[in-house]
């Protein structure tokens, strides 16, 4: 047996002890609930006048003896001290364990136990938990069994309370402990933290999820950049704008110096060092077998499974429609390359001149700056609503379809919907987006019936949440990424507005981009906001990057420096 366990015996033969002791005599010790206000405990003092205390204070005496540590009891010592009560009742608890860790960790959880029933609240449990935490005396089960919290709960509070920065940020921002957990995630990474400390209430998950998704593409870009700097070309960052305002001239828009021919994919292979790439992405067919990007016109989409496509085809069954890198490449310097601007891509040498008393100013932006720009926008936005449908199906699913009853107003919400929108269940992949939202396992062809049929008889309320989930399931499908660029009047942005109307009645945060499709907010005022934030980001990186290469530089010349007075020495 080690030192730090107690005998069953010795358990057996403990004595509890009531005395009777001044409250002014108690010492109040460390307590979960910090530093009580007289309104914590104001409401005890009738009481207590009126019928005195009707359970004893708990409370341990020191190893000394001459101490008395309440355990339990806090606010109705102070409510006793206030009334000018001689004494209370204490009930002493004598120790059980003979390691201060495992004191103290029975303190804490039993003041936690006691108090979280009396208007403890998050921000008091966390702090007291990481007091818990810290005495390394209790396990993740003790602390479960003891506390009545399961394990996935317990295993949050852990997380959470190894995060100083996310229990400052929970406390200073009145955040929820879902939102601390969030902050605990991206502990270490200042600029995350940055963005997160500047999103509104209720955006916070909503802002993570961006980041995730910023961190999960820039790590697929990487990998897919990879081959071309192994082979010497110089990868653009995935946020890069090349143009030519910024010295950066498309492959396509330069021909050979020697014949003025095209430049071509193998030239470019043979001179990695001259040429930039980056990377973007795009849907294309590709050959299962080869991983070849197949054209459209030459894949054969009439032949049947069991037919052979037609001659110099390829069949329709061996093509994937996916996502996949594209590289476009850039070249900062043509006269090294050996190559120089096509005809094509000639800037016209001056404006047409205007008619006399014509005061407007010339257009200063190209068509093709414009179209750039178009690009750019959608990929930005498309990116925030990508965001913002993870976020907005993890909250229906969790706040909505979770329960064995359906919200307030969902009877007549579906009523509305199914009679404003006759055919609204047969559209798109509603039933399907419905199990998910449900938590069901995701299928590619079943809905809900199995599910349905397996309720109980009279299972009403779960049967109206299935029916619910149909619905809803069937309107998310008609809000996709791109619902913001939908124009006025199109059928398919009523079944949105109705949707996202709906969700933010039930207390759902709407985003900004969410927001553009109800027009409270204009698009082209959020890609602003947007291209603002990420010009800020590319300035700081930039600088960032100077800063390392001068600190490299002054390294340098310090060697340099004493390399030369040593020779001088």
């Amino acid at each position: 047996m080690s030192q730090n366990e107690t005998p069953a015996a010795e358990h057996k033969n403990i004595q509890e002890e009531l005395v009777r002791v001044n409250p002014h005599e108690l010492d109040l010790g460390k307590n979960v609930r910090e530093n009580p206000e007289y309104e914590d405990y104001a409401h005890l003092i009738p009481s207590i006048k009126a019928n005195g205390m009707y359970h004893p204070i708990l409370g341990h005496r020191n190893d000394e003896g001459d101490t008395i540590t309440v355990i339990d009891g806090q606010c109705r010592v102070l409510a006793a001290r206030e009334i000018g009560l001689p004494d209370v009742l204490v009930l002493l608890q004598p120790h059980t364990d003979k390691t201060l860790a495992a004191r103290e960790a029975d303190r804490i959880i039993e003041q936690i136990e006691t108090t979280r029933r009396r208007s403890l609240t998050d921000m008091q449990v966390v702090r007291g938990m990481q007091e818990l935490f810290k005495t390394r005396a209790v396990k993740n089960a003790d602390v479960s069994a003891r506390l009545g919290l399961s394990d996935k709960e317990v295993t949050k509070y852990r997380k959470l309370t190894k995060s100083d920065t996310a229990i400052e940020a929970m406390e200073d921002n009145q955040l929820s402990m879902e939102e601390a957990l969030i902050i605990a995630e991206f502990e270490g990474n200042d600029e995350a933290l940055a963005r997160l400390a500047r999103a509104s209430r209720g955006n916070v998950q909503y802002t993570a999820t961006r980041i995730r998704n910023e961190a999960k593409e820039r790590a697929e870009y990487a990998e897919a950049a990879k081959p071309y700097t192994d082979a010497g070309f110089t990868v653009l960052d995935i946020d890069d704008d090349p143009d030519e305002d910024e010295g950066y001239v498309l492959s396509e828009d330069l021909v050979n110096q020697a014949d003025g021919e095209p430049v071509t994919q193998e030239q470019i292979d043979a001179n990695p060092a001259h040429w930039s790439v980056q990377l973007w992405r795009d849907w294309a067919y590709v050959h299962m077998h080869s991983g070849e990007v197949v054209e459209t016109d030459v894949i054969d989409w009439h032949a049947k499974a069991d037919e052979t496509a037609g001659e110099d085809l390829v069949h329709n069954n061996l093509v994937d429609h996916r996502r996949i890198w594209f590289a476009s490449f850039y070249s900062t310097d043509p006269q090294s390359a050996g190559v120089q601007l096509a005809a094509h891509a000639e800037p016209e040498s001056s404006e047409a001149p205007r008619a006399e008393g014509d005061t407007q100013a010339p257009d200063a932006v190209s068509p093709e700056e414009k179209q750039r720009r178009e690009r750019r926008k959608l990929r930005e936005l498309n990116k925030l609503g990508l965001a913002a449908e993870q976020v907005r199906r993890e909250w229906v699913k969790s706040n909505l379809l979770a329960g064995k009853t359906a919200p307030k107003g969902a009877i007549m919400f579906i009523a509305a919907q199914i009679t404003r929108h006759t055919d609204l269940l047969e559209k798109n992949r509603a039933a399907q987006t419905a199990r998910v939202l449900l938590g069901y396992k995701d299928s590619d062809h079943l809905g809900i019936g199995n599910e349905l049929a397996g309720l109980a008889a009279g299972a009403e309320g779960r049967a109206t949440v299935l029916l619910l989930g149909q619905v809803l399931g069937a309107l998310e499908e008609f809000t996709p990424k791109d619902t913001w660029r939908q124009p006025e009047g199109y059928y398919a942005r009523n079944y949105s507005r109705d949707y996202l109307q709906y969700l933010a009645g039930h207390g759902y945060p709407l985003t900004d981009i969410e927001r553009v499709v109800l027009g409270e907010v204009d698009s082209e005022d959020l890609y602003e906001q947007v291209a603002a934030e990420l010009a800020e980001a590319k300035a700081s990186k930039a600088a960032k990057k100077k800063a390392v290469a001068d600190v490299g530089q002054d390294g340098d010349t310090d060697n340099d420096a004493s390399e030369a007075t040593a020779h001088v020495a």
